[in-house]
Order: structure tokens, then sequence, then C-alpha cells
């Protein structure tokens, strides 16, 4: 992207209308249009050096569909909205933690795009965090169960993982750590409506290094929960 906009050995944005020092390009009828891109850069015949040469011609210069599709393509994936879908059996109010900004999606099966951010999902009594990233797509279910991490250390440098969780129904809590040895790592809970448990593991990491530990309920990555520290 930074290429096509400047950042290339000509100093010049590919792109009529965005960039740097942009020059006209090849249209037969339809003329400038901003945001067109060329062809692109090429190599001259068997030279191995770029060729952008300054006149106005095909082919170099030429506006060319790919690039334009290629370009929205990636914009998608670095700037577009995330998909979040799931399940709820009370509304949902997602609210984006960074602007404060609400939302309401109605109970029962949902599926909608987010822009990317940090987010509070709040269903009834649960609640819960979440990271969406651009072009990405998470799935929640508070139907369930939900938990939260937390993590301490006291003077003699054991850490405490605390998850508090709160649903209905067995479930299973397992821990993922690097640098933090523990013991039973998963943990089986049954729960009841309204009535969190809490469970706890102990570890006494190296001081050499930082350490990690990813919480997972049920075997579903995509509700976990994330704890480092040193």
């Amino acid at each position: 992207m930074e290429w096509v906009v400047g950042r290339n050995p000509f100093v010049q944005s590919m792109m009529w209308g965005e960039g740097y020092d942009y020059a006209p390009q090849y249209t037969a009828m339809s003329g400038d249009i901003v945001g067109a891109l060329p062809v692109g850069i090429q190599a001259h015949r068997n030279a191995d050096a770029p060729y952008w040469p300054t006149e106005n011609c095909h082919n170099w210069k030429e506006v060319w569909v790919h690039p334009v599709g290629r370009w929205i393509w990636l914009m998608r994936d670095l700037a577009g909205p995330a998909m979040l879908e799931g399940a709820s059996k009370t509304p949902l109010q997602l609210r984006d933690i960074a602007t404060g900004r609400t939302s309401n999606i109605a109970a029962g099966r949902f599926r909608t795009a987010v822009p990317q951010g940090e987010y509070e999902l709040t269903a009834g009594s649960l609640k819960r965090r979440i990271v969406m990233l651009p072009g990405q797509s998470y799935s929640v279910d508070f139907d369930d169960v939900d938990f939260t991490l937390a993590g301490e250390k006291n003077a003699s440098g054991v850490v405490t993982l605390r998850a508090v969780v709160t649903g209905t129904g067995h479930h299973t809590i397992a821990l993922r750590t690097d640098n933090l040895p523990v013991e039973a790592a998963a943990r089986e809970v049954d729960l009841k409506s309204a009535v969190p448990q809490t469970i706890e593991w102990q570890a006494r990491p190296s001081p050499d290094a930082p350490w990690i530990a990813v919480a997972v309920p049920d075997r579903q990555i995509s509700r976990c929960r994330e704890l480092t520290g040193r």
C-alpha cells in the first residue's frame, strides 16, 4: 500500500488523486478517475530494475481493473469491518470501549458487521470483552458460560491466576501457558444460573522471562482470555 501511494523508487503515487506527486494515467475515453490504478511499475525488457517513464502511455500507465480489485481486497483485510455472529437469549448491547458508543442487537441468532476495536458485550448479567480486528470473524454465545481472568504475584514470586466463571451447565476451562508451570491446567465446573465459581492456578515463573497465560473455555479458542506479566 505504501509503495502504491509513493514509497517507491520514483517517489510518485500510482493512484490518481491520492498520495504524493501522482501523474495522469492512460485512459482512452474516460479521463482521469480518482482512485484509479495503472497496470503498475514493471521492469523494462530484460533489465532487472523498476521502469516508470514520464510519458503517459500504455502499457505501464494504462488504467487496469486488476490492481484496483487487489487494492480493495487488501483494504478489506486491513481496514474493513469485523464480522460478529452468535446467539443470546436476551438483547445484546455492544459498547465501544474507546468511544463509549453503544449499539443494540436483538435476542436470538445474529450476524452483523462491526468496526474494528475493543468492545464490551453485555447480555443480561453476563459481560464479555472482545477485541475485533479488521476483516476477521468472531463468534460469541451467551447462552451457557462466560468468565473473567485475573492474575497477581506475591512477594515470593508466585503467580496466582483466578478465573471467575458464570453461566449454566458443565464446562471445562483449560489453561495454556508459557513460563508458567501449573498443575491440572484443565479444570471442570458445574454452573448454576447467577452463581459464579472461582478457579485458581498457582505457579512460579522464571524471573528471566515474561509469562503468558491463555484460558480457553470448552476448547473454543475464539472465546479465550489472555494475561501476561513478568
